[in-house]
């Protein structure tokens, strides 16, 4: 997703580069990833859980970096949410 992505942004193509990451976010992550991972967060093995927990997370933060230049002033808020000090758009992705 990140290389085509990046593609796309090199060759000033923000509609697909927007498009995909539109779709990734909201019909892979939200609909598929999260949705999958429930049980195992609600799930009685606590070191499953947590290893769910982090992945998420990591996903999310890649998503945060990635969709930075879209939507600046959401992505960072959720990234100082989450504990970061250093701003999000130094991160590199």
């Amino acid at each position: 997703l990140k290389t085509e992505v990046t593609r796309h942004l090199e060759k000033y193509e923000f509609h697909l580069a927007g498009d995909k990451l539109y779709h990734y976010f909201w019909h892979e992550f939200a609909d598929k990833v999260i949705e999958e991972a429930k049980p195992r967060l609600s799930g009685e093995d606590q070191k499953d859980a947590a290893a769910a927990h982090a992945k998420l997370e990591s996903i999310l933060i890649e998503c945060l970096k990635i969709l930075h230049p879209f939507m600046p002033f959401v992505t960072e808020e959720i990234w100082q949410k989450l504990g970061n000090k250093n701003l999000l758009i130094i991160e590199h992705w």
